[in-house]
């Protein structure tokens, strides 16, 4: 039976329960879950995107220069998987970039780095979307339910991580980021679309 990613993140959150995060602990944390994801995931790279005070995603940590394209002309250009995550608040799935049309135009910048199939996955904390977990390879890859369910639970522990940021004494600038995006209403909770 697959783990739910409810289930592994309470799991996570037990396991961290008596962690003292520290100042930049979870800057620490993020970097690693980032370079591990690629990995554990079976892909070329992974990046992580989070929304900034004025509600537009940015990067926070790229495993690789493709990735790191990807996610910096996504934030430059406003559109692209990782945008559509958060904002439909759903996992988006790209087979093969160059021949998918909804992102006009992101395909010419990221051809030269090798970035083909990708996949979004919205962060959940709170009960809102936070920003994304996105990975991709350098071929088109179809990606399973199986790829599909790996990273939303590994979305999960990501968010587990921040959870844990946010209740402990940290004060270091991503966690007072988070807070601010927490009362400034973060969001309505998971949608069907």
């Amino acid at each position: 039976m697959p783990l739910r990613p409810e289930a592994l993140r309470a799991r996570v959150a037990t396991l961290l329960r008596d962690v003292q995060p520290r100042c930049a602990w979870l800057e620490q944390q993020l970097d690693q879950a980032v370079t591990t994801a690629v990995a554990v995931l079976d892909v070329d790279g992974a990046g992580l995107m989070l929304l900034d005070d004025d509600g537009r995603p940015r990067l926070l940590g790229a495993s690789d220069a493709g990735v790191r394209a990807l996610e910096l002309n996504q934030h430059r250009l406003g559109v692209g998987p990782s945008v559509d995550a958060i904002r439909r608040q759903v996992m988006v799935l790209v087979a093969d970039l160059e021949v998918d049309d909804r992102w006009p135009g992101l395909w010419r910048l990221l051809a030269r780095h090798g970035v083909r199939a990708v996949m979004s996955s919205p962060i959940w904390l709170r009960q809102g979307p936070t920003g994304s977990l996105n990975v991709f390879t350098r071929r088109r890859r179809d990606w399973s339910p199986a790829d599909r369910h790996a990273l939303e639970v590994y979305a999960g522990v990501v968010a587990v991580f921040m959870d844990v940021a946010l209740d402990a004494d940290d004060h270091g600038p991503l966690v007072e980021q988070l807070r601010r995006q927490l009362l400034a209403g973060g969001g309505e909770g998971r949608r069907e679309v």
